[in-house]
């Protein structure tokens, strides 16, 4: 977002030319306010996606239908809410087989 790439003073073109490997540092300052609050990986993910959601219990809503409506695939049961449990699952599902037992 662009407002986000500003406030860690970069922009979003700037960030669009790095490589990935580049991006970490940029990550790293974006991901520092939450240290400490981010207690398994989809408090990581909420980090980014929702923060407001990190530390909270599998129970807890995002009540914004236009947010489920951009997320769709997060949206399970089609409610326009978006629980957590529900990003948690969604993400499960995406995972390769393979890898399944780091995100239990």
């Amino acid at each position: 977002m662009p407002a986000t790439a500003r406030s860690l003073g970069t922009t979003t073109g700037q960030l669009r030319r790095m490589s990935n490997v580049e991006q970490l540092d940029w990550v790293r300052r974006y991901l520092a306010p939450y240290r400490g609050k981010m207690g398994n990986w989809l408090d990581v993910y909420c980090a980014v996606f929702w923060p407001a959601a990190i530390g909270k219990p599998d129970d807890y809503v995002i009540t914004s239908d236009k947010v489920a409506r951009q997320n769709p695939a997060l949206d399970i049961n089609k409610d326009l809410d978006i629980h957590k449990w529900e990003i948690r699952e969604a993400l499960q599902r995406s995972i390769p087989r393979q890898y399944k037992h780091l995100f239990e």
